[in-house]
């Protein structure tokens, strides 16, 4: 597995010769560059490398500030400093660097020091893996993330919350343009760019709290959220995906099935699927009632009542859990049905129920 790299220096072309050297050297996988000590750092966070090849005297901000910085809040990414001074070594090894390369760099120096770096990434890799952790999350209604004492996840702010909500949403690889349009859809281009970086370091920070490091990973222009998940609704997706549901899978989706799929967030992104899940759910639920016909138990009255939540202006709905309770003996609960429906027709659309429904009123009175 190759090494990921950010090579950081003020002189572009000084980059480009180390690049040059490394792809000869092989075993490295350069995944950013930058001549700005500061856009580096938002580089760092975002791309979350192995190692960084770290320019020392640079203008604003020298290449020991730098490197602080990064072993601050990522301890874990190796330092290899590239300087043309030797004064520097002493102060650079009291920040626990990985590598010290002179100007101009010698290949076969380079290549010493990159080995090095792979056996320390073969060793660390051979330590015994913690077993498997699992967060929760719900995305029906509220999005709520909970730790792994089950406890809400609490965010730092709303936008790092829709951030994850997003992230997971997709399920894949978004891209960088595609993440500002949809969550900074009115911020100005210089603004959006420091968003970002604030809410992907901030994700990132809370999700590493929580026991996940290197959730967040940000490749080719595009962010991705990679969690070991227990979730509502990849659940219903999972389980509505499948030609048969039996009866007792019916339940637990109605269970998950709370409400519309993030519906209590207002987030935008988001209602197109939200629209697709209900429609599927409804579907599901309206062949099952089909296909058992005429046989009237409890759970029929379960499946009836939460396609009445999901759409209640659908008479055919209210009309079959009329049929329901007539069946049953209840004629004051087949009533009572019949008057929430004429009230939320009239209430929204100012129409009286259909005759086929009436017709089934007249057959109590």
């Amino acid at each position: 597995m190759m090494l990921k790299a950010i090579l950081v220096d003020d002189e572009v072309l000084a980059n480009t010769l180390l690049e040059n050297l490394l792809l000869d050297v092989g075993g490295i996988e350069i995944i950013g560059k930058s001549t700005n000590p500061d856009e580096a750092l938002m580089l760092v966070s975002d791309l979350m490398p192995d190692i960084v090849f770290l320019d020392i005297e640079m203008p604003n901000k020298n290449g020991l500030q730098v490197a602080n910085q990064i072993k601050q809040h990522h301890e874990q990414i190796e330092i290899v400093f590239v300087t043309a001074y030797n004064q520097y070594a002493l102060e650079a090894f009291d920040i626990y660097a990985s590598g010290y390369l002179l100007k101009p760099i010698e290949k076969g120096r380079l290549e010493k020091t990159v080995s090095l770096l792979e056996r320390r990434k073969k060793g660390n890799s051979g330590v015994k893996k913690e077993p498997t952790k699992t967060l929760k999350a719900q995305l029906m209604g509220d999005f709520v993330l909970f730790d792994l004492e089950g406890e809400p996840i609490k965010w730092r702010t709303k936008k790092v919350k829709e951030l994850c909500a997003y992230l997971l949403h997709h399920q894949h690889p978004v891209h960088r343009t595609k993440l500002m349009e949809d969550l900074w859809p009115d911020t100005s281009l210089d603004k959006v760019s420091t968003h970002i970086h604030s809410s992907i370091y901030q994700l990132r920070k809370e999700l590493k709290k929580h026991g996940f490091s290197d959730a967040i990973i940000y490749r080719d222009e595009r962010y991705s959220i990679k969690l070991e998940l227990e979730c509502d609704f990849f659940n219903l997706q999972t389980m509505l995906g499948q030609s048969v549901q039996p009866e007792e899978q019916i339940h637990q989706m109605i269970e998950w099935y709370k409400n519309d799929y993030l519906v209590h967030e207002g987030y935008t992104w988001a209602l197109s699927q939200s629209e697709k899940i209900k429609n599927q759910f409804k579907r599901m639920l309206e062949d099952w009632i089909v296909n058992i016909g005429q046989v009237q138990n409890d759970f029929k009255r379960i499946v009836l009542e939460k396609l009445i939540e999901l759409d209640p202006l659908d008479e055919a709905y209210s009309k079959e859990l009329m049929k329901y309770y007539v069946s049953d003996g209840n004629v004051q609960k087949a009533l009572e049905i019949y008057k929430q429906l004429e009230k939320v027709l009239w209430e929204e659309l100012e129409v009286r129920p259909k005759d086929e429904t009436e017709k089934v009123l007249q057959a109590l009175l």
